[in-house]
């Protein structure tokens, strides 16, 4: 029934000539391959919105990194680059966060890696002083 039958011998002719296929089979075919097609088709969907969680999920990371450094520079002041690279290495290990920059002024301090193919975050905030002096920080 489904199955290719031969219905004549393959004495002078091709396989072409010989075999017969059923209309079962093809309609096994036709709905294997609509199967793939579906299937490729929700993959594609499906990496749109893995790419889509992971670019939030990044940028609440990032965003949650950058409260940490504002968090650390309102306790300590604009002093507190100089005295701010061990809690800068330690949030860059707890996170998910490659590294982490932190422009002052003319000071600048990093922790992790920094390169040019790494995608960058900026977050900038302004630390008062108790004299009530401001800069602004750029992480």
């Amino acid at each position: 029934m489904g199955r290719p039958q031969v219905t004549q011998p393959l004495q002078g002719g091709t396989l072409e000539q010989g075999v017969h296929i059923g209309l079962p089979l093809k309609i096994t075919g036709i709905v294997f391959w609509g199967l793939v097609a579906i299937g490729l088709v929700l993959v594609a969907e499906a990496i749109h919105w893995l790419q889509r969680d992971m670019d939030k999920a990044q940028l609440e990371q990032t965003r949650q990194a950058s409260l940490m450094v504002e968090a650390l520079f309102l306790q300590g002041g604009p002093a507190a680059i100089d005295t701010s690279q061990p809690q800068l290495d330690r949030l860059v290990r707890r996170t998910n966060i490659i590294g982490i920059r932190v422009h002052t002024g003319l000071n600048s301090i990093a922790a992790g890696e920094s390169d040019a193919h790494l995608t960058l975050y900026t977050h900038n905030f302004t630390v008062t002083t108790t004299a009530g002096e401001s800069t602004d920080v750029i992480t």
